[in-house]
């Protein structure tokens, strides 16, 4: 019996499915966050160049083709030996905690009685929830 090109392109999808469904949150993630990410890794251990881009190349080859890999360390040295870099760290750590500690003992308690309620009732208190946040992204936008 011959397959008709439906149940063809069923057979194609069952295999595949979770690759669709993953790949667009994937390609997204790869896009706006980890090739923003690596450029800035790569200027970061660059030597800085009086020049346009203001930083060397970490990779090059030569005519005989042997690879040279230059990586500078120095910019880092910043983060652990100046007293302002190392404040400011401190201090968006501790920001990050005590905020995280806030929304915690705020949002579970919240989320624990909405979910007590009764359906009709629920629906009500996630939108109020939820309307600071739209009208945060209307104004942004």
């Amino acid at each position: 019996m011959k397959k008709s090109a439906r149940d063809i392109a069923a057979d194609w999808l069952k295999g595949r499915a979770k690759w669709l469904i993953i790949l667009p949150p994937l390609l997204y993630l790869v896009v706006f966050f980890l090739i923003p990410f690596a450029f800035a890794l790569v200027i970061s251990l660059a030597d800085t160049a009086v020049r346009v881009p203001p930083f060397t190349n970490i990779l090059s080859i030569s005519p005989d083709w042997h690879i040279h890999l230059t990586l500078n360390l120095g910019n880092f040295k910043y983060l652990f030996t100046d007293e302002v870099y190392g404040l400011s760290y401190f201090y968006s750590i501790k920001t990050a905690f005590f905020s995280t500690v806030v929304c915690l003992a705020l949002g579970y308690p919240m989320a624990y009685a909405i979910s007590r309620t009764s359906k009709s009732t629920q629906s009500i208190l996630l939108l109020i929830v939820i309307l600071p946040f739209w009208t945060s992204f209307l104004l942004r936008v």
